[in-house]
C-alpha cells in the first residue's frame, strides 16, 4: 500500500521538552522563540501537564488555562500536541472515570491468574489497555474523544 501522508503542519518547527512546569513558563518560551526568529509551528507538552501523572487529566494547579493557550495557538496558526503514556493510573475504587470505564470494558491486560495485570510507570501502579483486543480499541477512542473536549489537542502522541 500506500504510506501515510501526514498532515502538513506536522512537517514544520516543533518545539517539545520535558519540564514546563505550568502553562505560563510555557507560553514564554513560545514567546522568546518568536521574538527571537526561531520558527516554531506546533507546541508539544511532555506528560508533566498531567495530574498526577493520570492519562486523560490536565493539572489544575499547574495547567488549568492550558486549554486557552491552546485555543490561543490555534487562533495564531499553530497547533498543540500532548504526549501521553498508555498506562492508566490504578487507583481503584477512587473515582478515576479512565480506569473504571476500562474495567467495565475489560480492556486491561490481564496476568497469569487472570486478574488485571498491574505495572508500575511514573512511579505508580498502572494498568495497560490491551489493543489486541477490540473493547480496548473503543474504549480508548472514546477516551479520547471526551479528552478533547476539554483539551483541544491537535494531536496526540502516546509513548508506547
Amino acid at each position: 500500500g500506500k504510506p501515510f501522508l501526514p498532515p502538513v503542519w506536522a512537517l514544520g518547527f516543533h518545539l517539545c521538552r520535558w519540564g514546563y512546569n505550568n502553562t505560563g513558563y510555557m507560553a514564554s518560551v513560545m514567546e522568546d522563540m518568536i521574538l527571537q526568529g526561531v520558527p516554531v509551528d506546533v507546541q508539544w507538552t511532555d506528560i508533566d501537564y498531567m495530574s498526577e501523572h493520570e492519562d486523560f487529566t490536565v493539572s489544575p494547579e499547574r495547567f488549568a488555562d492550558l486549554p486557552s493557550y491552546v485555543e490561543y495557538l490555534h487562533e495564531h496558526g499553530k497547533r498543540y500536541v500532548a504526549m501521553m503514556d498508555p498506562a492508566i493510573h490504578a487507583r481503584f475504587n477512587e473515582g478515576y472515570a479512565p480506569l473504571e470505564s476500562g474495567l467495565e470494558m475489560d480492556v486491561f491486560v490481564r496476568n497469569y491468574t487472570g486478574g488485571v495485570l498491574i505495572g508500575n510507570v511514573w512511579p505508580v501502579d498502572t494498568v495497560f489497555p490491551d489493543f489486541l483486543s477490540l473493547n480496548a480499541s473503543i474504549w480508548w477512542y472514546m477516551q479520547l474523544a471526551n479528552f478533547s473536549k476539554s483539551l483541544p489537542y491537535s494531536a496526540l502522541i502516546p509513548l508506547l
